[in-house]
């Protein structure tokens, strides 16, 4: 992750869980997650916690590498 932005592999089945997932505002103020029937949202889940994991945590700095030929 760079400057707020997020990359990732082109992932059919992620985008989908991404796309379907809803949210509900409850009475209490907080947000209620779920996801049609026969669908999953596994992997979303996956991705929000392994980049909250991330928070303030500085990126590796690049190893030199050397070119084989």
């Amino acid at each position: 992750m760079q400057s707020g932005k997020l990359f990732y592999p082109y992932d059919e089945e992620l985008l989908n869980e991404i796309t379907v997932e809803r949210y509900e505002l409850m009475k209490s103020g907080q947000i209620q997650f779920s996801h049609p029937d026969g669908t999953h949202d596994d992997r979303l889940w996956a991705l929000a916690l392994a980049v909250y994991a991330t928070r303030g945590v500085k990126p590796p700095r690049p190893l030199p590498t050397t070119r084989t030929f």
